[in-house]
């Protein structure tokens, strides 16, 4: 026969438990944990003067209601917000577009936004979530102010695709046409190799630039679309020599030379590498397979000690022009760089 005192011991044991339980799961600091805001766009940068969309989440572990805040803020001023009621489920997050008329921004000038987002549950004073992100403004051209440094770098291009080259019309960068990858033999300055070209349909083309670069020119080969770039030693380098130095890089390459610019994703499919270079090799010398995607180094760069620079770019910088300002302002920090290597 059970004891009736210790039985409601027992029972009152388990209640306390319980109730603590349920205090925790009641605590701000789990409630906090359980709800989270995000931001779908992993870019950062956009064009001033110009419409910009940015889609908001409310994930949460259990149905909610609430009000999700947001705001866009520049040198302490407000530039818009905004808020809408939500009511997310663990099944059915709750999605909000911001759009955004970003403000102008003088030529040669950016400006940094903030865009902060907040949930507050109904009945709180509060935020239980919030994010926060970084905004580049940028104005539409690179070169304001600079068309006297580009036409003295005096780009030659060649341009297989014919892409590159209407890109650059438009942009009012100056350059030359070089008819034939043969001719690639006796160019110097700033050598721009369009994007798109393969490897496959132009076999001597990488021994070819490597020859450029070797001989005092400063290539830049964008986003290639195939084949195989053979490194000194190859029989699909041909006789050339070996550079004194060769790096191989990712996206974080990006930040490097620009800080405010987008190096994990660009807008608005999120694709930032087109093209990579795979090394490939068992026994015999190493070759680069230029292959689709981000499988291999989108960035890779041979130098020439007192000669030139060679660098091969698989970030779709032509393709992407006028998706947002990262493709075409990393452009202009590529051309400084060889421009730096040129002294010019």
């Amino acid at each position: 026969m059970s004891n009736p005192k210790l039985t409601r011991q027992k029972r009152d044991g388990v209640g306390a438990w319980l109730l603590l339980a349920l205090s925790l799961l009641a605590s701000p600091a789990l409630c906090e944990e359980s709800v989270s805001v995000s931001i779908r766009e992993n870019w950062s940068a956009v064009f001033g003067g110009q419409p910009v969309t940015y889609h908001l989440t409310v994930s949460t572990m259990a149905r909610s209601r609430g009000r999700l805040l947001w705001r866009v803020a520049a040198n302490g001023a407000t530039i818009k917000r905004g808020e809408a009621a939500v009511v997310p489920t663990p099944a059915q997050p709750a999605r909000v577009a911001v759009f955004l008329n970003v403000p102008d921004v003088r030529e040669g000038v950016s400006m940094q936004a903030v865009l902060t987002a907040s949930f507050v549950p109904e009945g709180e004073s509060e935020a239980a979530a919030a994010v926060e992100k970084t905004l580049w403004i940028f104005a539409s051209d690179p070169f304001a102010h600079r068309k006297q440094w580009l036409r003295e770098l005096d780009i030659r291009l060649f341009d297989p695709e014919k892409k590159t080259g209407t890109a650059l019309k438009k942009a009012g960068i100056p350059f030359k046409l070089v008819a034939t990858a043969e001719s690639l033999a006796d160019v110097s300055g700033v050598v721009v190799i369009g994007e798109g070209v393969s490897f496959r349909d132009y076999r001597g083309l990488p021994s070819l630039m490597l020859k450029a670069a070797a001989g005092g020119a400063n290539v830049l080969c964008l986003a290639p679309a195939g084949g195989e770039f053979g490194f000194p030693g190859s029989e699909v380098a041909g006789e050339v020599r070996p550079p004194d130095a060769m790096q191989f890089r990712r996206g974080d390459i990006i930040r490097e030379l620009d800080k405010r610019l987008d190096a994990t994703a660009w807008p608005q499919d999120g694709v930032l590498v087109a093209s990579s270079m795979k090394l490939v090799g068992q026994r015999g010398p190493v070759v680069g397979e230029i292959v689709e995607g981000n499988e291999g180094w989108p960035w890779v760069r041979l130098d020439y000690r007192e000669a030139g620079t060679l660098m091969i770019v698989g970030f779709p910088i032509v393709a992407k022009w006028h998706s947002g300002p990262s493709p075409r302002y990393l452009f202009a920090s590529l051309l400084e760089v060889l421009a730096g290597r040129s002294g010019g």
